[in-house]
């Protein structure tokens, strides 16, 4: 499928001396190389009809400012010259410990450490960067999302002057505590009035936060799929085998770098580089979002196949596909399924049937009756790096709930008269038991042998209500039968 991937090497870095926030107020003591100065104007940062598309990254809250952390570290702003970021958070010192100039970082690398160094200088040299503490204080919300949606209202000329000149903007924080909950819908919000077509990414907690800080979380998603595009990270999926014996920074590092991280990285690519062969536009990019506020983002690069330590060639297209659609598990990926606007975008070399393949085993996937709505944009970028990776952004105007086809709910059943069936799905290598009707679980047997080219389409119907039913049961996505 075409040659070995190489990481693209970022030039050093020179030291940074300064941070800076939006309002320009000094709400505490900075510590030595910090100084709080006003930003009044929007420094090197083009303008929305120069040409290019501007784009902007927002992290808001302490998970936010956790994952605006990993991403600098991981590139230098020389390289994404018209990309700009803004971290907003209640929590002074959190801001302050992250983005000090004169911190030790000793969990990254030589090469990330100058990475961010690069981010902290460009405050006050081509801006990209910029820092916006949230309150008065300095002390955080509390865990109570009034306290973040308050601080978020009284920042809004800030904000909306630090969006002014974005083309689009990709907005990014957890749920469930005070600043993310509170400040991710204004800040929606804020970027939609501006007509810049936002897509959120939201990451809820883990199980054993409790009972209210899901409740909260919950709450804070579906605020933010009424409103515009949304993508949830779900913590809590995080597979047995990236999680045992791990620290929390591993099992973070783990989430954000197979999920949260190739997000920002693939739209980075989709909306500012021409492709070669097949372009992507931004207004490709506000149609596809336009289509509903359910999306899902699957990316993975293609893997080299080794034999006695020397590479042999690429891994087969059929397996690639299967790891693209099925590797990411802190997605629900259900809401592709839904999908009538899909995005695809293939970085490398690429050929026309391998392309074809992937799109193909995707739109088959989608539930009954949906795929004669789909629209395909497809962008193609051979690229100078080596990689070879693929994106799909699948976009739906209604999520995965069973009671979006209809009976679906019927098809399960808790009664004493049950037969028990084991069924393949997303996040883990066990199939998972379910107790079912004895009709159901004869007819999931016989669909499920054969291949799914093979069904007819009242079948194919028949076999999408059930896996909605059951994926609705054990709380994860079922596999559909081999292609």
């Amino acid at each position: 499928m075409g040659q070995a991937m190489s990481k693209k090497q970022s030039p050093p870095s020179s030291s940074a001396s300064a941070i800076q926030t939006v309002s320009g107020k000094k709400k505490y003591d900075s510590p030595p190389g910090i100084v709080m100065i006003d930003q009044a104007n929007n420094g090197n940062r083009p303008s929305p009809s120069s040409g290019v598309v501007v784009l902007g990254f927002v992290f808001a809250g302490g998970c936010g400012t956790n994952n605006s952390r990993r991403f600098m570290s991981s590139m230098a702003p020389e390289d994404y010259p018209y990309l700009f970021i803004l971290v907003a958070n209640t929590d002074g010192p959190q801001l302050k410990e992250f983005f000090n100039p004169a911190a030790s970082n000793s969990d990254l690398s030589d090469k990330e450490r100058e990475n961010l160094a690069k981010w902290i200088n460009s405050i006050e040299g081509t801006k990209q960067l910029t820092i916006l503490e949230l309150g008065e204080s300095g002390s955080g919300a509390g865990g109570d999302p009034e306290v973040g949606r308050v601080a978020t209202e009284a920042k809004r000329e800030e904000i909306e002057e630090w969006m002014r000149p974005m083309r689009t903007v990709i907005l990014s924080g957890g749920a469930g505590k005070g600043t993310g909950s509170g400040a991710l819908p204004i800040l929606q919000k804020i970027a939609k009035d501006l007509d810049k077509s936002p897509l959120t990414i939201v990451t809820m907690p883990f199980a054993y936060e409790g009972g209210g800080r899901m409740k909260k979380a919950i709450a804070t998603l579906k605020a933010l799929y009424d409103q515009g595009p949304t993508i949830p990270i779900y913590n809590e999926n995080v597979p047995l085998e990236h999680s045992r014996g791990k620290g929390f920074r591993e099992v973070f590092d783990e989430i954000n770098n197979a999920s949260i991280q190739p997000v920002f990285l693939g739209i980075r690519e989709v909306t500012q580089v021409v492709g070669d062969m097949q372009n992507v536009d931004i207004a490709d990019w506000r149609r596809v979002l336009s289509v509903g506020n359910y999306v899902t983002c699957d990316y993975t690069k293609v893997q080299m196949i080794k034999e006695d330590e020397k590479e042999r060639g690429e891994e087969d297209i059929s397996t690639f596909t299967q790891r693209l659609l099925r590797h990411d598990p802190y997605q629900d990926h259900r809401a592709r399924r839904n999908a009538t606007g899909m995005l695809t975008w293939a970085h490398g070399s690429w050929n026309p049937d391998e392309v074809k393949s992937v799109v193909e085993v995707a739109t088959r996937e989608l539930n009954p009756g949906v795929a004669e709505n789909l629209e395909v944009f497809p962008g193609i970028n051979i690229g100078s790096d080596g990689s070879k990776w693929m994106l799909i952004l699948s976009v739906a105007s209604h999520g995965p709930d069973p009671d979006s086809l209809p009976h679906a709910p019927s098809l399960v059943s808790i009664e004493s008269k049950t037969s028990t069936i084991y069924v393949p799905v997303e996040g883990q290598n066990a199939p998972a038991e379910v107790k079912v009707q004895p009709e159901v679980a004869e007819r999931w047997k016989t669909l499920y042998r054969r291949r799914f080219v093979e069904l007819t389409p009242a079948e194919r119907k028949e076999y999408g209500m059930l896996a909605v039913a059951i994926g609705a049961q054990v709380g994860k996505t079922v596999f559909y039968p081999r292609g």
